[in-house]
């Protein structure tokens, strides 16, 4: 009947689980949010594991799927498995699945990307070559009349980075409504513009608490990176979203920081992209 396991009372009759009723019944609209995976599959499998604890409604991807890690086809059948989601395209994805031209990448980088590109097998390469660009509006069914946006780097432009304050206030003004996720940075937090106060703020969200949105705040969120996290803290970073409450969850997960550079290192890569993962940066 869809209320979970049927148990027995004494006389006989049919008694429900009230604990599987009142999960079944209360459930959240609960969204993961991720973005900057960059082939990173022990870290995108430790968040997944991390995730599977619970009922995700939703998977909201924030691009920047591959590139830098040497796992870029499993990545990519992980992500494929997810469902439902939502997603917008990275820089990196464009690169790789030769949309742009990449001279103007960092020899390191350039040499990752045409690494990548020549590993991709042809439905991914599509796949990403086919992902929308950001901002993306965004529904969800326990919002009345609300929506949030997407988008990789900035609302205001996908390859923009949004560093400051000043980069923020020209994004807060590409889009209209109340709350919009990127990513790009690779820096978890939140810029909150308080509109009756007009004063705005970082916030250095706290991993494993939930954050509460004001109702007068208008908020650019970013979860931070799964696979290559550059805020001098190693664990893979990411999201969950609960719109009924109005209010997101910043999580840090170890995963197997040796596994991920030791296939870095065979597969010919620069040292320093191995031991970056260990330093967070």
């Amino acid at each position: 009947m869809g209320l979970g396991r049927v148990l027995r009372d004494g006389a006989g009759f049919p008694a429900y689980d009230l604990r599987v009723v009142h999960a079944t019944l209360f459930q959240r609209f609960m969204e993961l949010i991720l973005s900057d995976i960059h082939a990173n599959l022990h870290a995108l499998g430790a968040v997944l594991r991390h995730a599977s604890r619970r009922t995700i409604s939703r998977y909201v991807l924030l691009g920047d799927f591959v590139d830098y890690g040497v796992h870029p086809n499993e990545v990519m059948e992980k992500i494929h498995a997810l469902e439902p989601k939502i997603m917008v395209r990275g820089n990196h994805d464009r690169a790789c699945s030769s949309l742009v031209p990449i001279h103007h990448f960092s020899p390191v980088a350039r040499m990752a990307c045409l690494w990548t590109r020549h590993q991709l097998i042809s439905k991914h390469s599509s796949f990403l070559g086919n992902l929308p660009m950001g901002p993306q509006t965004v529904s969800a069914p326990s919002l009345v009349n609300e929506a949030f946006f997407i988008s990789h780097g900035s609302p205001s432009n996908e390859d923009d980075y949004l560093a400051d304050e000043w980069d923020a206030q020209r994004s807060f003004r590409s889009f209209s409504g109340h709350l919009c996720f990127f990513g790009h940075t690779h820096i978890p937090g939140a810029f909150e513009l308080d509109t009756v106060h007009d004063s705005m703020r970082w916030v250095a969200l706290p991993a494993g608490k939930w954050f509460v949105l004001k109702p007068h705040c208008r908020y650019l969120v970013n979860p931070g990176s799964v696979g290559q996290p550059r805020d001098r803290d190693p664990r893979a970073s990411f999201l969950y979203f609960d719109s009924e409450q109005w209010r997101v969850k910043l999580q840090r997960v170890d995963y197997d920081y040796e596994g991920a550079a030791k296939a870095i290192l065979e597969a010919g890569f620069p040292k320093h992209l191995a031991e970056r993962l260990f330093m967070g940066v």
